[in-house]
């Protein structure tokens, strides 16, 4: 067992830490290299730097340079530094925020002085998965954006991911929590000038591009001016930009020199990975998130409008739907299915069954499930899936992929046979399987070609630009600990903003991948379900055409009436 400490030795022990902690408190370097034995590189050195003279700070440098890192070692830094100071670390979602807070935890845990540094109270250490405290009163806490925060006294605050979170709920809420002038227990001698530091990268929102030129934050690390137009022609002569995605003479935003151009230079990135992942992501993906330059959307869906989808499903908590054997959902809404085929994509590995589900709620298309299934699975599995699915949800209407109409006739055989639908689809035609009758079967096959699919895209654009769309919000987790349902979902959030209109001779568009290896299949099927909602099902009604006989007697005979 370990040795039992007494509140004097503990006391000891604290203030003898205290010194430790004190005694490179004007160095960044030497004081993380003496506290817990971290040797920082130049570049974050230099952010410190930049951070000690700017309150409000922003760095949306590359993925994998080690931005959260070096913001957090420094907000470490200054609470063990600084008497009563409050640190908020704000991310979409606790669980992310937390991931933030561990880089404080793991240098305490392996440093002898900030462990010996903690506040004792009531004979417990003030450490926790989600908060500490160090014996001046310093403490940080982890929040999730939507957490209920009212009271509190934060001095500093950490924001991760900002173009994931509702702007007006991170003002309303988390910000206004800053600047307060009396706060109980602290020293009138303790610093108290509220501090902002944010990280994150462009997603397409516009939060954090509205940050970076607003003149209230400091973007570290960056050029600004000739310097970032000079920096991008540069992208554009070694082939990681192309020279129609940006507008080199009047792009107005800072660009941080830990991109992943510079960074492969200076060696932070390995080149090999960055110029696979430049193959793997879509175009603007790439652009926005590695090379940090704020660029529009270019195709059907824009991404700004996707995170407003992501926004307003996070605001209203909406959550992804897992089916259950032998229980029923409870609607809320119609209930719609979208099916997409497999078999005739432009590649193999990204041409999968797909399959969506969406629940209209009011005003607003909300996506509650989403499945693949790999190219090559069994029909009969598919199909066997898509009754369980059906007997789960209990959908108001449904619209499937007609390229597997064999598949399809028999799952609206086993609906009625397992009496899922009363529409038998033998008693309609004649029983023949014809796209006349099509549209009055229960899981209703049709092909996504040609002016349908046109319609069809354009309605899925309406509604996210229209802001009527909800999306579950599942970008909280690295890709290898989300479960198949929520990589699933994150796919199909990914192909809505992977697809392009191109103009043809012909009245309407057709659709091609920005990205041939993303796929489209979950695309297809969001539309499909999309659609069936669109059309409720409707039935094609047949023309009713009237015709009336008459001679020319008749006719001159009305016209001497007429005339008197």
């Amino acid at each position: 067992m370990p040795e039992r400490i007494s509140a004097r030795k503990r006391i000891q022990l604290q203030n003898v830490a205290e010194r430790e902690v004190l005694r490179y408190a004007d160095s960044h370097g030497l004081w993380h290299k003496h506290v817990h034995n971290v040797e920082l590189d130049q570049v974050q050195l230099l952010k410190m730097q930049e951070m000690d003279e700017h309150n409000n700070t922003i760095d949306f440098s590359s993925r994998r340079t080690g931005k959260t890192a070096c913001k957090e070692m420094y907000e470490l830094k200054d609470n063990a530094c600084n008497p009563d100071q409050e640190l908020g670390i704000v991310a979409p979602r606790e669980a992310q925020a937390i991931v933030n807070l561990n880089y404080h935890l793991d240098a305490i845990r392996r440093s002898p002085v900030l462990s010996n540094y903690l506040a004792f109270k009531s004979g417990r250490k003030q450490m926790s998965d989600t908060r500490y405290e160090f014996a001046n009163r310093s403490k940080a806490q982890a929040y999730g954006i939507m957490a209920q925060v009212d009271g509190g006294d934060l001095t500093k605050a950490s924001l991760e991911e900002v173009d994931d979170m509702p702007k007006a709920r991170l003002d309303s809420r988390f910000l206004l929590m800053l600047g307060s002038s009396r706060r109980l227990g602290a020293s009138k001698q303790s610093r108290n000038d509220p501090k902002i530091r944010i990280t994150g990268v462009f997603k397409g929102a516009d939060t954090l591009a509205d940050m970076a030129i607003s003149g209230t934050y400091r973007v570290i690390g960056a050029v600004f001016g000739d310097a970032a137009r000079n920096l991008l022609q540069r992208m554009i002569a070694a082939d990681l930009l192309s020279a129609d995605a940006v507008d080199v003479k009047t792009y107005k935003y800072p660009i941080p020199i830990a991109n992943a151009m510079l960074a492969m230079e200076m060696d932070l990135l390995q080149r090999s990975f960055i110029m696979q992942m430049k193959d793997e992501l879509s175009e603007d993906e790439f652009v926005r998130q590695l090379l940090c330059i704020n660029i529009a959307s270019r195709n059907l869906v824009w991404e700004e409008k996707l995170r407003r989808a992501l926004h307003i499903g996070f605001e209203v908590g909406l959550e992804i739907v897992e089916p259950m054997p032998g229980e029923k959902y409870k609607k809320s809404g119609l209930i719609s299915f979208g099916y997409d085929h497999s078999g005739h994509g432009e590649r193999k590995e990204s041409s999968r069954y797909a399959f969506v589900v969406l629940e209209q709620i009011g005003n607003f298309t909300c996506t509650r499930y989403a499945r693949t299934w790999p190219p090559g699975t069994d029909e009969k599995i598919v199909e066997a899936d898509l009754l369980a699915y059906w007997q789960y949800f209990d959908p108001d209407c449904a619209i499937g992929d007609a390229y597997g109409i064999g598949m399809m006739t028999n799952l609206n055989d086993q609906l009625y046979f397992n009496n899922l639908t009363t529409i038998n689809r033998r008693n309609i035609g004649e029983g023949e399987s014809t796209a006349s009758t099509w549209s009055e079967w229960a899981f209703a096959p049709l092909r996504f070609e040609g002016m349908t699919k046109h319609s069809m895209a354009q309605a899925v654009r309406s509604s996210f630009h229209s802001h009527q769309a909800a999306m579950p919000y599942v970008e909280d987790c690295d890709a290898d600990k989300l479960t198949q349902t929520e990589q699933d979902m994150r796919l199909l959030q990914r192909q809505i903003t992977n697809i392009v209109p191109m103009q043809t001779k012909t009245s309407y568009s057709t659709y091609k991948m920005a990205d041939a290896k993303l796929g489209d299949d979950c695309f297809d099927a969001y539309m499909a379900a999309h659609w069936a909602l669109v059309t409720r099902g409707a039935l094609i009604v047949p023309s009713i055409i009237q015709i009336n006989h008459t001679n020319r007697a008749k006719l001159l005979g009305q016209k001497l009436r007429a005339t008197g």
